[in-house]
């Protein structure tokens, strides 16, 4: 096989490995999700959040990736987890009523 093709066989199976723990991640992420949500707790913590996201910007640029690309891969990924966490709270309540930690329920 060509080098080329080398590389770009082996690009496509570190993205399947990427497309993994993403799966991975978001299905633990639910599981939290589902645990405040049994619990009482506010579906997320934006301070947990802004640390999540500084420690991944931090952790990519100490191992050479550009910080801003970094930054903008972890806000997709926490952007996602709050609509999967706002999903879970939201199937757990009846119509009308509004979710912990929103402004309707302060």
């Amino acid at each position: 096989m060509p080098p080329v093709a080398e590389g770009q066989q082996a690009i496509d199976q570190i993205d399947d490995q990427i497309i993994d723990l993403l799966v991975k991640r978001f299905r633990l992420s639910s599981e939290i999700g589902g645990a405040k949500r049994r619990s009482g707790q506010a579906p997320f913590d934006p301070q947990r959040m802004e640390a999540q996201q500084q420690r991944f910007v931090r952790a990519c640029a100490d191992r050479g990736l550009n910080a801003a690309m970094a930054n903008q891969i972890i806000s997709v990924i926490v952007a996602q987890v709050v609509v999967q966490r706002l999903e879970i709270f939201r199937s757990a309540l009846g119509p009308g009523e509004d979710q912990p930690g929103t402004a309707a329920s302060s």
